[in-house]
């Protein structure tokens, strides 16, 4: 018995280990949500701003966002790293989400084993 209650608190910790982990995924993607939003806030402003004193100019929207790309590429730069930070962090989210029902999983697994076998013995 001792075994399984050795192993019971290995399970027990893991699940609390993952739960950590997806706590600072959790944190980690809000930051990278935010400093993209930010970043796209920025451009967006530059853009207009642009627009309205003229220095942003063209006949549609595809030559005005080309003379944008000119004018303003650090923006656009800066727009585009947040984004791919951001959707990094979104993975790692999603992966802490699987390995946190992988552990419960296997907890639950242990539990279901150890009721069976004090029930047949």
């Amino acid at each position: 018995m001792n075994t399984y209650r050795e192993r019971l608190e290995g399970l027990l910790l893991e699940v609390n280990n993952c739960y950590m982990q997806l706590q600072t995924s959790q944190r980690e993607y809000f930051e990278a949500s935010e400093l993209a939003l930010k970043a796209k806030q920025k451009l967006e402003t530059e853009r207009l701003t642009g627009m309205a004193n003229g220095s942003i100019f063209g006949k549609n929207a595809d030559e005005r966002e080309a003379c944008a790309r000119e004018i303003i590429p650090g923006l656009f730069l800066d727009y585009g790293e947040a984004q791919d930070k951001e959707r990094g962090a979104k993975f790692l989210l999603d992966s802490s989400m699987v390995t946190v029902e992988l552990s419960r999983a296997r907890l639950r697994i242990f539990e279901l084993l150890v009721k069976g076998l004090e029930d047949n013995g």
